[in-house]
């Protein structure tokens, strides 16, 4: 194992690119994990609880599962044929893959168009999350948003198979369950 000094540096631009979502999310469970236990705490002190209350840590726990979601499709570890396609040639398994990515981005466009009328609502009635200053738009913009990376990381995901196909290379070592 290379020691930590001796390796080559990587591009802070390049490592948000490739893991942003997983961190957003990471930094959302922390934030709703503390909020519980500090809830939890208190009322076991027969303290009141914070004003951040039940519906932020829904919130924060919305977009951490969203975020979460467009990472998946990143990685490749969501739901997917794979049990069909490690059969296939890589002709077939190309056709597989195409119809995975208009399903996705078809799915995620019909999220995106309902939860952006939802959202437009929330923006228009200016309501907050009870008991605090933030409002409901604020998590109420999870969903566009996650759609929004869940759309760039599939057309991401079909940009670099594709490159790959049409250059003969293989690509069914894409979907296998290791990666």
């Amino acid at each position: 194992m290379t020691p930590i000094f001796e390796r080559e540096p990587v591009a802070v631009g390049r490592l948000l690119k490739d893991n942003i979502e997983i961190y957003l999310a990471s930094a959302f469970m922390i934030f709703y994990v503390s909020l519980i236990t500090l809830n939890t705490t208190l009322r076991l002190f027969g303290l009141p609880s914070t004003p951040l209350g039940q519906e932020v840590i829904i919130g924060a726990f919305v977009w951490a599962v969203w975020l979460s979601a467009a990472y998946g499709i990143k990685t490749g570890d969501h739901l997917r044929f794979t049990a069909i396609a490690t059969k296939l040639s890589d002709k077939k398994l190309y056709v597989v893959l195409l119809l995975e990515w208009i399903a996705w981005i078809g799915l995620a466009l019909i999220v995106f168009n309902y939860s952006m009328q939802t959202l437009q609502f929330y923006i228009d009635t200016g309501s907050t999350i009870t008991g605090t200053p933030i409002p409901d738009y604020v998590i109420r913009a999870s969903i566009p948003v996650g759609m929004l990376l869940v759309i760039f990381r599939t057309l991401e995901q079909a940009y670099e198979t594709t490159v790959r196909f049409r250059q003969g290379k293989e690509i069914s070592e894409l979907i296998s369950p290791e990666n």
